[in-house]
């Protein structure tokens, strides 16, 4: 660690801030490359966080599919630095929240 590193206390890692969904009202949609429906949970200049029904596999670069409210789209892709089940549908689908790091 450098000596003029910032002190990040280390039950709160992230050194960027995290933007909720209702803060980037141009985002209108992210979708998996795989086609499955996915929701953003936040997004930060370095990664995002999001719930879906495709389990990322940590450790594999992914990609995405960011909508805009014009339709417009672009790909991001990011290292998945983590996938947790958090949910079951009442359709029984699992949902997983995944961390990508870009």
């Amino acid at each position: 660690v450098r000596p003029d590193a910032p002190h990040i206390p280390h039950d709160e890692r992230r050194s960027e801030q995290r933007l909720h969904p209702d803060e980037v009202p141009w985002i209108r949609e992210v979708k998996p490359l795989s086609g499955d429906p996915a929701r953003l949970v936040d997004i930060s200049r370095t990664g995002l966080q999001i719930e879906t029904t495709a389990r990322l596999a940590p450790g594999r670069r992914s990609a995405l599919v960011l909508v805009d409210a014009d339709e417009r789209t672009t790909r991001v892709e990011g290292l998945v630095v983590r996938t947790q089940l958090v949910a079951i549908s009442p359709k029984g689908e699992r949902i997983y929240r995944c961390a990508l790091s870009f």
